[in-house]
Formats: structure tokens, sequence, C-alpha cells
């Protein structure tokens, strides 16, 4: 397998034989789908959030037909190898079949990369680790578990930064 720019930022999976992947995203507690298309790092499990802000709207998936409803924005915050991660401004749409992070917002940020070879895979930088993307059938996906939930009370009253930090 190895990963080719197809057009501007996206990314295309392309296996150069059949491949049986020893991850898919039933092996992941938490599978989060890393997708260079996605204009917003969406969740829709609320237990990742530890600042939530009501908030309405819809989001259009790839397929430019299906609209999903956004209930929130908010930080979320999770851990990835061992690593803390928080991500401000994530969309809250509990109806998506699956937590999406941005790649193409990831690549703007200060200090964030990623870095690929065809012996060792894809991984993603941050400015204090990196993670290996985990390679599924069809996606490529990040391990993470939630570090904490938002209180019962929905306290948006906290303001994080969107870099990591090693915990």
């Amino acid at each position: 397998m190895y990963f080719a720019r197809v057009s501007k930022h996206y990314l295309r999976l392309v296996k150069n034989e059949p491949c049986v992947s020893d991850s898919s995203r039933q092996d992941l507690q938490h599978p989060i789908i890393i997708d260079s298309g996605a204009n917003y790092y969406m969740f829709q499990d609320k237990k990742f959030f530890t600042t939530l802000s009501l908030a309405n709207g819809k989001v259009i998936l790839g397929d430019g037909k299906t609209s999903l409803p956004i209930l929130g924005v908010g930080t979320v915050t999770c851990i990835i190898g061992g690593h803390e991660l928080q991500i401000e401004n994530v969309h809250y749409v509990p109806t998506l079949s699956e937590s999406i992070y941005s790649l193409f917002l990831h690549i703007q940020l200060p200090d964030h990369s990623v870095r690929s070879c065809f012996e060792s895979g894809l991984f993603l930088q941050f400015p204090t680790f990196e993670t290996k993307a985990i390679v599924g059938q069809n996606d490529l996906y990040l391990d993470a578990t939630p570090l904490r939930s938002i209180p019962d009370s929905n306290d948006a009253s906290r303001v994080t930064d969107c870099s990591p930090s090693v915990s």
C-alpha cells in the first residue's frame, strides 16, 4: 500500500496488491476517520467533548446530498498514543456513523504535518508527538480515547488551546 496525492489536499489510499488489513474499525473502541476532504472536525460521541456550546446548522457530507444536523461546537480532549490532544471548534454531529478528524485542517496548523513512507505508513505529526495512522479496510483511522466528558451542567466556559500537550 502507499499514499498518493490526488488533487490539492486530498489523499487516496492506493493498494498495489490484495491486502487484508490487521486493523478495522471494529477493532477500535473509538474509531475516528482521518479525512483529507473534511472541512471541519466532526465528532459524533459526546464523551470526547470537554466544552460544548449549543449550535445549529447542518453539515453536508462528501456525497453533496446528505446533510446532518450540527447540535453543538466545542473542544474535544482525547488521548492518542499516550499523549493528550485538544482540538478546538469541533462540530458535534451525533448522527454521523463515525467521528471525523480533518486532515485538511490538521496541516494548516503550526507545527502540524503529515509524514509517510512506503515501508512504515502514514504518520500525523503534532508539535510534541506523532502518531501512526491505522489502515483499515477502506479508510485511515486514529485510535483515540476520551480524556473526560463535559460536566452535566454543560459548562462551556473553559477555553482551551488546540495545541497538544504531553501527559
